[in-house]
């Protein structure tokens, strides 16, 4: 078994209307440094009304575990225009942009267990009668919830009126 990485589904974010890109860009920027995550810009992509984004972010739990949360920002028909806000001129783009979060871990990331057939056995023993609980009921949902945490995030920069 060795490294075993687990993904789960991807969360989805779309927004058409007038938004600040640089703010948006900032704020996540801040969440992943905030929450302990190692921040990689991996991808981007800049056309003439289109962006496309790729972050990477990796936090270690222990010396088993490490969290990792992927997000592609991309917007379409993007124009710049120019709105009144508290009584001053600003500068905010218009058009669509979508958000694909996708949490995952890996288990034994440091490849302790992936050196030969006895360990794999121990290590997979080790998944299915000692820390299995530990995986579905705590480290799984804290993954949700820190994913959860980034789209609120994303829709109070989007300054969305519910969340």
């Amino acid at each position: 078994m060795a490294v075993k990485e687990e993904k789960f589904p991807t969360i989805f974010v779309r927004h058409r209307g007038s938004f600040d890109f640089d703010k948006i860009c900032q704020n996540i920027k801040s969440w992943y440094d905030e929450n302990g995550y190692e921040f990689h810009a991996t991808k981007h992509k800049h056309k003439v009304a289109e962006e496309e984004l790729k972050y990477h972010g990796e936090r270690k739990i222990t010396g088993y575990i490490k969290f990792f949360i992927h997000l592609q920002i991309r917007t379409r028909e993007m124009k710049t225009v120019e709105v009144i806000k508290n009584g001053q001129k600003i500068q905010v783009q218009t058009g669509l942009i979508t958000f694909d979060i996708v949490p995952s871990y890996k288990l034994d990331y440091e490849n302790r267990f992936g050196k030969n057939k006895w360990l794999r056995a121990i290590q997979d023993f080790y998944h299915k009668y000692i820390i299995k609980r530990k995986i579905e009921d705590y480290w799984e949902d804290e993954l949700f919830l820190q994913a959860g945490s980034l789209i609120t995030v994303i829709k109070a920069s989007l300054e969305y009126e519910a969340m």
